[in-house]
């Protein structure tokens, strides 16, 4: 959220290119979250049942979305549902907007703004948590250090004060807003970067798993880690391509290369299924090789027996055990799946990401590439055609 707001910030003057734009509430709410280092997620994709509004106004039913149901001199009441604030649970303010565009008449629901997670009438409804009580950070690493929550956000006669709304009563400003600034290339860049980071954790845990089976020195092993390896090599590639080859851009800023990050989130999205399934082929039967938890050390008997009957030449169990428990949670917990969908449908369905893609490509330049190949030659003359039918 940091990255959307920043890039907001970075060229403030489309909120004036339209009615319904609060130029001066954003700068605000900038320098706010930035000097008071606030910790913020957002909400910016309606529910399902919100598209299908024909059968609201068919049934005389309320309309399921987010949306502007009062204003008064102090500000608006938000009625309705925004979905999905990853980490809200530990957040202090939520950007409410709409990533999806908006149809004309919806502009009751263009709504933006950035709240604190406290209003009256505004309620969290979370997934089941990951991390209960009594998770073990030795059987569940990951979980017990990256479980972020996820929550459904619903308004009952929220009141948003003027000066925390940045758009209001513009569908398509609301979500221009995004695209038009530098706001969406900010976020994904921070994304890519993660996902960067995840790969180089990955690949060194897949060699270290090796090492511990004793399959490392395998040629069909070594195989799969030079791939694994060449694959990280290049995402981090496409990310230092972002630097170097980055946009000047209004205001005197410079941005990330946006075709090379568009083409980095396809990437992660259309590989890291692949990426756990192969490390989870190293892993083998190993996880299921050992007890249900590390408690087992806490019995002197089992302790013994423990140590005694899983333990190898170069690894202790506890050793062993560490590994294999660490590498699970990455490819096969709870924590593991929920991961896997987030990698795949944080940045929106296959499609949109796909999308992205098709818009920044530079279709004039490549097409003028076959273009001017084709322009070196055409038909032949029937003299061109007999001269070369003499040689």
């Amino acid at each position: 959220l940091a990255g959307n707001i920043s890039g907001l910030a970075m060229k403030p003057e489309v909120f004036d290119s339209e009615p319904g734009g609060f130029r001066e509430n954003l700068l605000q709410i900038y320098e706010h979250m930035r000097r008071d280092d606030i910790f913020a997620t957002y909400a910016v994709v309606p529910p399902p049942g919100a598209r299908n509004k024909e059968y609201y106004q068919s049934a005389g039913v309320a309309q399921p979305a987010c949306r502007v149901t009062g204003e008064d001199d102090k500000g608006v009441i938000l009625n309705g549902m925004k979905f999905l604030a990853t980490g809200a649970a530990y957040a202090h303010e939520v950007l409410v907007g709409n990533i999806m565009p908006l149809e004309p008449d919806q502009k009751k629901e263009s709504i933006t703004c950035v709240i604190p997670l406290n209003l009256e009438g505004l309620t969290l409804w979370s997934r089941p948590p990951l991390n209960r009580m009594d998770t073990n950070p030795f059987d569940n690493p990951l979980t017990t250090k990256f479980d972020e929550s996820d929550c459904m956000l619903t308004f009952n006669d929220v009141h948003v004060p003027w000066e925390k709304i940045i758009v209001h009563d513009n569908a398509p400003l609301s979500r221009n807003i995004y695209t038009q600034t530098p706001s969406h290339v900010m976020a994904n860049h921070q994304c890519n970067v993660r996902f960067h980071s995840k790969m180089r954790f990955l690949v060194g845990l897949a060699s270290l798993i090796t090492k511990v089976t004793g399959a490392r020195d395998i040629p069909a092993v070594r195989e799969t880690l030079a791939k694994l390896a060449a694959m990280e090599a290049g995402y981090g590639a496409m990310i230092d391509g972002q630097l170097y080859r980055y946009h000047e851009v209004d205001n005197g800023y410079v941005l990330f290369n946006r075709r090379a990050l568009y083409a980095a989130l396809h990437w992660a999205m259309e590989n890291h299924s692949h990426l756990m399934d192969t490390v989870r082929e190293l892993l083998g039967g190993g996880p299921f090789q050992f007890p249900a938890s590390i408690d087992v050390m806490k019995d002197p008997y089992l302790k013994e027996m423990f140590e005694n009957y899983w333990s190898t030449g170069d690894y202790g169990a506890k050793e062993r055990m560490k590994f294999f428990k660490l590498a699970w949670d990455l490819v096969g917990s709870d924590h593991a799946s929920r991961a896997t969908s987030y990698e795949k449908f944080y940045v929106g369905p296959a499609h949109a990401v796909r999308n992205y893609n098709f818009v920044n490509a530079p279709w004039e330049e490549l097409h003028g590439i076959a273009e001017g190949l084709m322009d070196t030659y055409d038909i032949p003359s029937d003299e061109m055609l007999l001269n070369d039918g003499g040689t």
